[in-house]
């Protein structure tokens, strides 16, 4: 197996951080030094990603990718930050766009075109339960930056109804 990556290995070395931003555009998650921010290389090769927008990291410390245009959830190994694994398939959700963090073994996902919200388990990346069903009568076009209140509501911009939803997630 390859070694596990640390920011050291990757930048500069004096640097202990990486920073992960996602390029709607260039269909790829740009890595940089955390400290200096200078580019270091692309996550993905090229094809993985169509559309990446979110990132977060599951349980066991691997960077998630969720994948919009090409409608899925690509997982890349902490370890080697290079070996991509798609972890959510096309077909669970159409252009999937944020996550929220519900817990340790479980995310919010949210579909831009269903307008959708469903609760996911990351230890089997099935499908737990639909949050929000599809319909565009109170949102359009749900968009990145979906958040969990302090109130314990999900907060969700519609990017096409110019509006913020407030769901209760129970």
């Amino acid at each position: 197996t390859a070694p596990f990556v640390v920011a050291q290995d990757l930048g500069d070395p004096g640097c202990d951080s990486l920073i992960l931003v996602s390029s709607w555009r260039a269909n790829n998650v740009k890595i940089y030094d955390g400290c200096n921010g200078e580019y270091i290389r692309d996550l993905a090769d090229s094809g993985v990603l169509r559309g990446p927008q979110a990132i977060f990291q599951d349980p066991q410390g691997d960077v998630v990718v969720v994948s919009e245009s090409n409608h899925k959830l690509v997982k890349f190994d902490l370890a080697t930050l290079s070996q991509a694994t798609t972890v959510v398939s096309p077909g669970l959700m159409s252009n999937p766009i944020t996550v929220v963090k519900k817990d340790d073994n479980h995310v919010y996902l949210g579909s831009y075109s269903s307008n959708e919200i469903i609760e996911l388990n990351t230890q089997n990346w099935q499908k737990v339960r639909t949050v929000l069903p599809a319909s565009k009568v109170h949102i359009e076009g749900i968009d990145i930056g979906m958040t969990m209140g302090p109130d314990g509501h999900l907060y969700v911009p519609g990017y096409d109804s110019d509006n913020i939803l407030r769901v209760n997630p129970n």
